[in-house]
């Protein structure tokens, strides 16, 4: 059986975890919808076994590390 300590710890961040999620569910924010615009999808990096980030330059170009 668990501690006490332990379980009321794991209960909290549960209950946290889970107000958090509802907050940011309300935050009052619209989506507004554009019609300017079209995604592309397309390749940026190959051969990679684990891809641990990816940061864009100012000049669009990606750099994958």
């Amino acid at each position: 059986m668990m501690r006490p300590r332990l379980l009321i710890a794991v209960v909290t961040m549960l209950a946290a975890a889970g107000a958090s999620v509802t907050a940011a569910g309300q935050s009052g924010e619209r989506l507004s919808r554009t019609t300017t615009g079209t995604p592309r999808v397309g390749t940026v990096a190959t051969g990679l076994s684990v891809p641990w980030d990816i940061a864009f330059l100012p000049d669009r170009r990606a750099v994958v590390t």
